[in-house]
């Protein structure tokens, strides 16, 4: 389970998922005005600016849709540029936390430390308030408003986040237990059953808990229940929530986590979640869903390298539907794209996973990154040899971009659609594309593999990608299959005419990285208030790809970082404002694509291990991943050699570890 040490966890009495705060917190109740509706305390609601410039990036530490009956405390992050540092209070003057019509305002960010839903201490830094029940009832809202340090840029504010005081916690108490008789509304011999009640009865807040062990088929009949509660899943004994595995072996229906209902909670180590017969977590996501996933498992035990339909998993771009999944200090193995597209990756642990992973992720803090591979799909399987051996003097085959299959023996050419849908929508497998070949007079057509999909054949090294015509007639000719699969730790590469805003990636550990691109930003037309610091990288060779930077960056900050085996390039489109900042970071080399970075973009404080044309001025060279750390390939990246002889002037207060840095520092994650 998660033990990376450096992350934030609440669980107690006195909320669902939070804890007894220490006396510096300040409490907030509303306004006496607040009657319980959402919004009533306000005498104006709280209002963010129409950007016109630089503003903080501001997310929240602590899921919001939370009922509580005395206090639940609320955790921010926030960060931004003031004039080249995040020294002093993360470039943040002060962070107000408006709840329906009262307001307190957090000068001075800190470490928190609480017990996470399995008990484990873990401690997070940010701004922290005091959410307080004062009697009355109802939905209450929270705006929060970071307002930067330098007063020429613009504050943030963000919300409505909602929260509901109550009484009690929870409106009913059912049991889950397949091998006792139900009593009507107290025990259930499935969830799917207690759901069920819960929709007859219009019941918004249950928690559901099982009492008896091993494996529990996920079950839903709860169509169309959509409201703004949460339903709570836990359990006293070690269960795995599994699917019936029909659906996946055969093909026929879908094989998904379907609660069909709008909100879930599913906490504690008690539980594993087995996606070994899924391939997604699937809520409506034009339903006001969200999912609290906190301290539980997530694994496939089929392994990192287990097909659907002979494809890979990751053809759904998410593994949790609906963008407002929150992942809490979880264990994932073996899993795809887990966290990309979700509100929160707050103190998890993902071992052996692949695809992408953080994509599209609002806030990713204190997380922890093991071995993680796309190799084996990118790997090359003799599946196919063609050879002609007819009256013609020429043949050759050819497979489009669009997978279509053409053969051509002398005049005569035939072609056939290679199916990417499923084996019931056309040819779709190796052996029916040989078999297809050989319907045609002088073709031989010799599968050795069968495993992967026809669409994913091409040449040795070509990563299943198309080619032209290709001669079988006078040689034989060998097709491999492998998946094209880019998988990249942290992606933010819209296309269109919306901006990219208001991300935090802080504190991240990972290794054992196999052909991935750790941070990518840019698309179309690009991003807005990005703040990178304090992450640690090790990639494994070869495979090593380069983090990239491209499009238009306004106010990103890309600062102590460790990217002890991959070159971080700035692409020839990349342009920025005088908020955009490049500082104290490690990197193979600091490549830009043209001979004059733009000169907005401030570089200061970085060292490369090689020299490379166009590399910023001011940046050290010198050493390599075994010189600079003292064993980034294990997840040590504590400096050494060039590094320590290279101070740098320090912009982030604190590492990757929680310890301050001093006014100089060596570059990168940890101090």
């Amino acid at each position: 389970m998660p033990g990376f040490g450096f992350g934030f966890g609440s669980r107690g009495h006195r909320q669902a998922g939070g804890s007894t705060p220490p006396p510096e917190i300040a409490g907030l109740a509303p306004d006496p005005a607040w009657t319980g509706i959402a919004g009533s305390g306000f005498a104006e609601v709280p209002a963010d600016p129409v950007r016109t410039t630089a503003k903080p990036a501001v997310q929240l530490l602590t899921p919001d849709r939370q009922r509580f009956t005395d206090s639940y405390v609320v955790g921010v992050m926030a960060g931004a540029n003031d004039n080249g540092s995040l020294m002093e209070t993360m470039g943040v003057e002060k962070v107000i936390f408006h709840y329906e019509g009262a307001s307190v305002e957090v000068t001075d960010p800190h470490f928190r430390t609480f017990e996470d839903a399995n008990g484990n201490p873990v401690t997070y830094y940010g701004w922290w308030a005091e959410l307080q029940h004062n009697g009355t009832h109802g939905e209450a809202h929270l705006y929060v408003e970071a307002v930067p340090r330098d007063a020429t840029m613009q504050k943030r504010v963000t919300g409505p986040h909602r929260f509901l005081p109550n009484s009690v916690l929870y409106d009913v108490e059912l049991e889950i237990a397949p091998s006792q008789p139900e009593i009507a509304g107290l025990r259930y011999q499935t969830i799917g059953k207690a759901g069920f009640y819960c929709r007859s009865n219009s019941i918004k807040f249950p928690r559901f808990t099982f009492t008896e062990g091993d494996e529990h088929i996920f079950d839903s009949v709860l169509w169309g229940y959509y409201h703004n509660g949460v339903f709570a899943v836990e359990a006293t004994v070690p269960i795995t929530l599994t699917l019936d595995s029909a659906p996946f072996l055969t093909g026929v229906g879908n094989p998904y986590f379907d609660p069909k209902t709008s909100a879930f909670r599913f906490s504690g180590a008690n539980i594993t979640i087995e996606f070994q017969y899924a391939k997604e977590f699937y809520i409506f996501s034009s339903q006001p869903i969200f999912l609290w996933f906190d301290g539980v498992n997530i694994i496939n035990s089929a392994g990192n390298y287990s097909l659907f339909q002979k494809r890979p998993r990751n053809d759904v771009v998410f593994l949790f539907r609906g963008g407002n999944t929150w992942l809490t200090e979880c264990y994932f193995e073996a899993m795809w794209q887990a966290g990309v597209d979700a509100r929160l990756a707050r103190g998890c642990t993902f071992h052996q996973c692949w695809s992408d992973l953080f994509n599209h992720c609002d806030c990713v803090v204190g997380n922890r990154v093991t071995d993680f591979d796309v190799g084996t799909y990118r790997a090359d399987i003799d599946a196919l040899d063609v050879h002609y051996t007819g009256a013609e003097a020429t043949a050759t085959l050819a497979i489009s971009v669009s997978n279509l299959v053409t053969l051509t023996w002398g005049p005569n050419s035939a072609t056939l659609q290679l199916s990417t849908l499923d084996p019931f929508s056309g040819a779709y497998t190796v052996q029916e594309l040989a078999n297809w070949i050989e319907t045609h007079a002088g073709f031989s057509a010799n599968v050795l593999d069968d495993s992967r999909a026809a669409f994913a054949l091409g040449l040795p090294g070509g990563v299943g990608t198309a080619f032209g015509p290709l001669d079988v007639k006078s040689a034989l000719l060998s097709l491999t299959t492998a998946f094209d699969i880019h998988a990249d730790w942290n992606q933010q590469q819209d296309t269109g005419s919306v901006f990219t805003e208001n991300m935090i990636v802080y504190a991240n550990k990972s290794t054992g990285m196999v052909d991935v691109q750790d941070i990518f930003f840019g698309g179309t037309p690009g991003v807005k208030d990005i703040i990178i610091l304090n992450n640690a990288f090790h990639n494994v060779e070869p495979g090593v790809l380069a983090s990239q930077f491209r499009k238009q960056e306004s106010h990103m900050v890309l600062a102590h970082n460790s990217f002890a085996t991959q070159a971080v390039f700035l692409r020839e489109d990349l342009t920025g404002d005088q908020y955009s900042l490049f500082a104290n970071n490690v990197t193979k080399h600091l490549y830009s694509f043209t001979a004059s970075p733009d000169p907005d973009i401030v570089y200061t404080g970085n060292h490369a291990q090689e020299s490379k044309p166009n590399t910023p001025s001011g940046t050290t060279i010198g050493g390599s991943a075994a010189s600079l750390f003292a064993d980034a390939a294990n997840g040590d990246f504590t400096p050494q050699g060039e590094l320590l002889v290279n101070p740098k002037t320090s912009v982030v207060r604190y590492d990757l570890n929680g310890a301050q840095r001093g006014l100089s520092a060596p570059a990168g994650a940890v101090r």
